[in-house]
């Protein structure tokens, strides 16, 4: 399998997990507004928003900062970096991506260890009685996207000796 279509399949996971975050999102808007009308006009409330909101996040961010890592839509910084000549991009581009694909990895562990405790441990939304830890499970997983993302630039680097560029692509 090529670099190019190892990449490609990341990302069509990735809009995939995208689009989950986008459908959650607008689930959660439509649920606080009404949340606010029941509230406001009939003085009923939804039981367990408060609640809902704070899982949906979750989740909205997790499956979705692969793909902002794949169109390269985070935060960077790149005054240092445009300063460097293409080999100093190259191996900036080599360490800086190691460096975060470690550290993400770390975090993954974590997350995913999390959730088994909380299932272990039988947490659940008290308003709710819905259980925690697959929420903590889909952001394992969107982290775990995340991790694909990086590997795939690295391997892009290492590879075809390219340079990440700061670019949309």
């Amino acid at each position: 399998m090529s670099i190019d279509s190892m990449r490609k399949i990341i990302k069509k996971i990735n809009k995939i997990a995208v689009h989950v975050s986008a459908f959650v999102l607008i689930l959660m808007m439509f649920m606080v507004v009404a949340d606010i009308l029941l509230r406001n006009v009939f003085t009923l409330f939804i039981p367990g928003v408060f609640g809902l909101t704070q899982l949906f996040l979750s989740v909205i961010v997790f499956m979705s900062v692969a793909y902002a890592q794949d169109h390269y839509e985070h935060v960077y910084i790149d005054i240092l970096y445009e300063a460097f000549p293409r080999t100093g991009k190259w191996v900036f581009s080599l360490i800086s991506s190691i460096l975060f694909l470690g550290i993400n990895i770390v975090l993954t562990y974590y997350v995913l260890q999390f959730a088994i405790a909380q299932i272990d441990r039988g947490e659940y939304v008290s308003t709710l009685r819905f259980p925690l830890w697959p929420v903590s499970m889909i952001g394992a997983f969107g982290m775990f996207l995340f991790c694909l993302s990086v590997i795939g630039d690295i391997v892009y680097v290492v590879k075809d000796r390219g340079v990440l560029t700061l670019e949309s692509s």
